[in-house]
């Protein structure tokens, strides 16, 4: 059996299409994960084509498998989901897979960074939230998803259809791999 380039690269053993590892892409700053924009894919496969990202693997059946039994896979998803919910001015606070967060001290600027319209972390936020569902993330989805709600209704109108696409996201748990 093949590995993929995927699991490959979330065991740290392989890189993305640029070279990358998952480790490199972990010690990003924030300035570093807001202009670049083609990791995102690697971080959250879907089983789905990226319309943005011709490199973009797909999150296979067997890949699903690896992603929720693989000891070494799992602990870089969550590193992945911890960076991301940094990004956004979260933090878990809750025992693994838990999944109970609350605003970091710059929440305020992190909000400011993403929460405004037509801002492309708004798709990224529905990628995150699908991956995590079908990586069997699913606590964590939910209380993301639960988060960012949150955060939407203070600023009504911001978001447009986003939180539709969001909810939707989370709304199935995938069957088994």
């Amino acid at each position: 059996m093949i590995t993929s380039p995927l699991v490959l690269f979330y065991r740290g053993r392989g890189t993305d299409h640029a070279g990358r590892l998952i480790t490199a892409i972990h010690n990003c700053d924030f300035l570093e994960l807001e202009w670049t924009h083609d990791y995102i894919q690697w971080l959250f496969p879907l089983v789905t084509r990226s319309g943005f990202n011709d490199h973009a693997p797909l999150l296979m059946e067997e890949d699903r498998a690896e992603f929720h039994r693989e000891p070494v896979i799992r602990d870089h998803f969550r590193s992945s989901l911890v960076m991301m919910l940094e990004f956004y001015g979260f933090r878990d606070i809750g025992d693994i897979g838990e999944g109970v967060l609350q605003r970091t001290e710059r929440w305020e600027e992190r909000r400011d960074n993403w929460l405004t319209r037509e801002n492309h972390n708004l798709l990224r936020i529905t990628r995150i939230l699908r991956s995590s569902m079908l990586c069997g993330f699913i606590p964590e989805a939910r209380s993301f998803l639960d988060a960012i709600m949150k955060a939407a209704l203070e600023r009504p109108g911001i978001c447009g259809r986003s939180p539709e696409f969001w909810k939707s996201a989370v709304a199935t748990v995938p069957g088994p791999p």
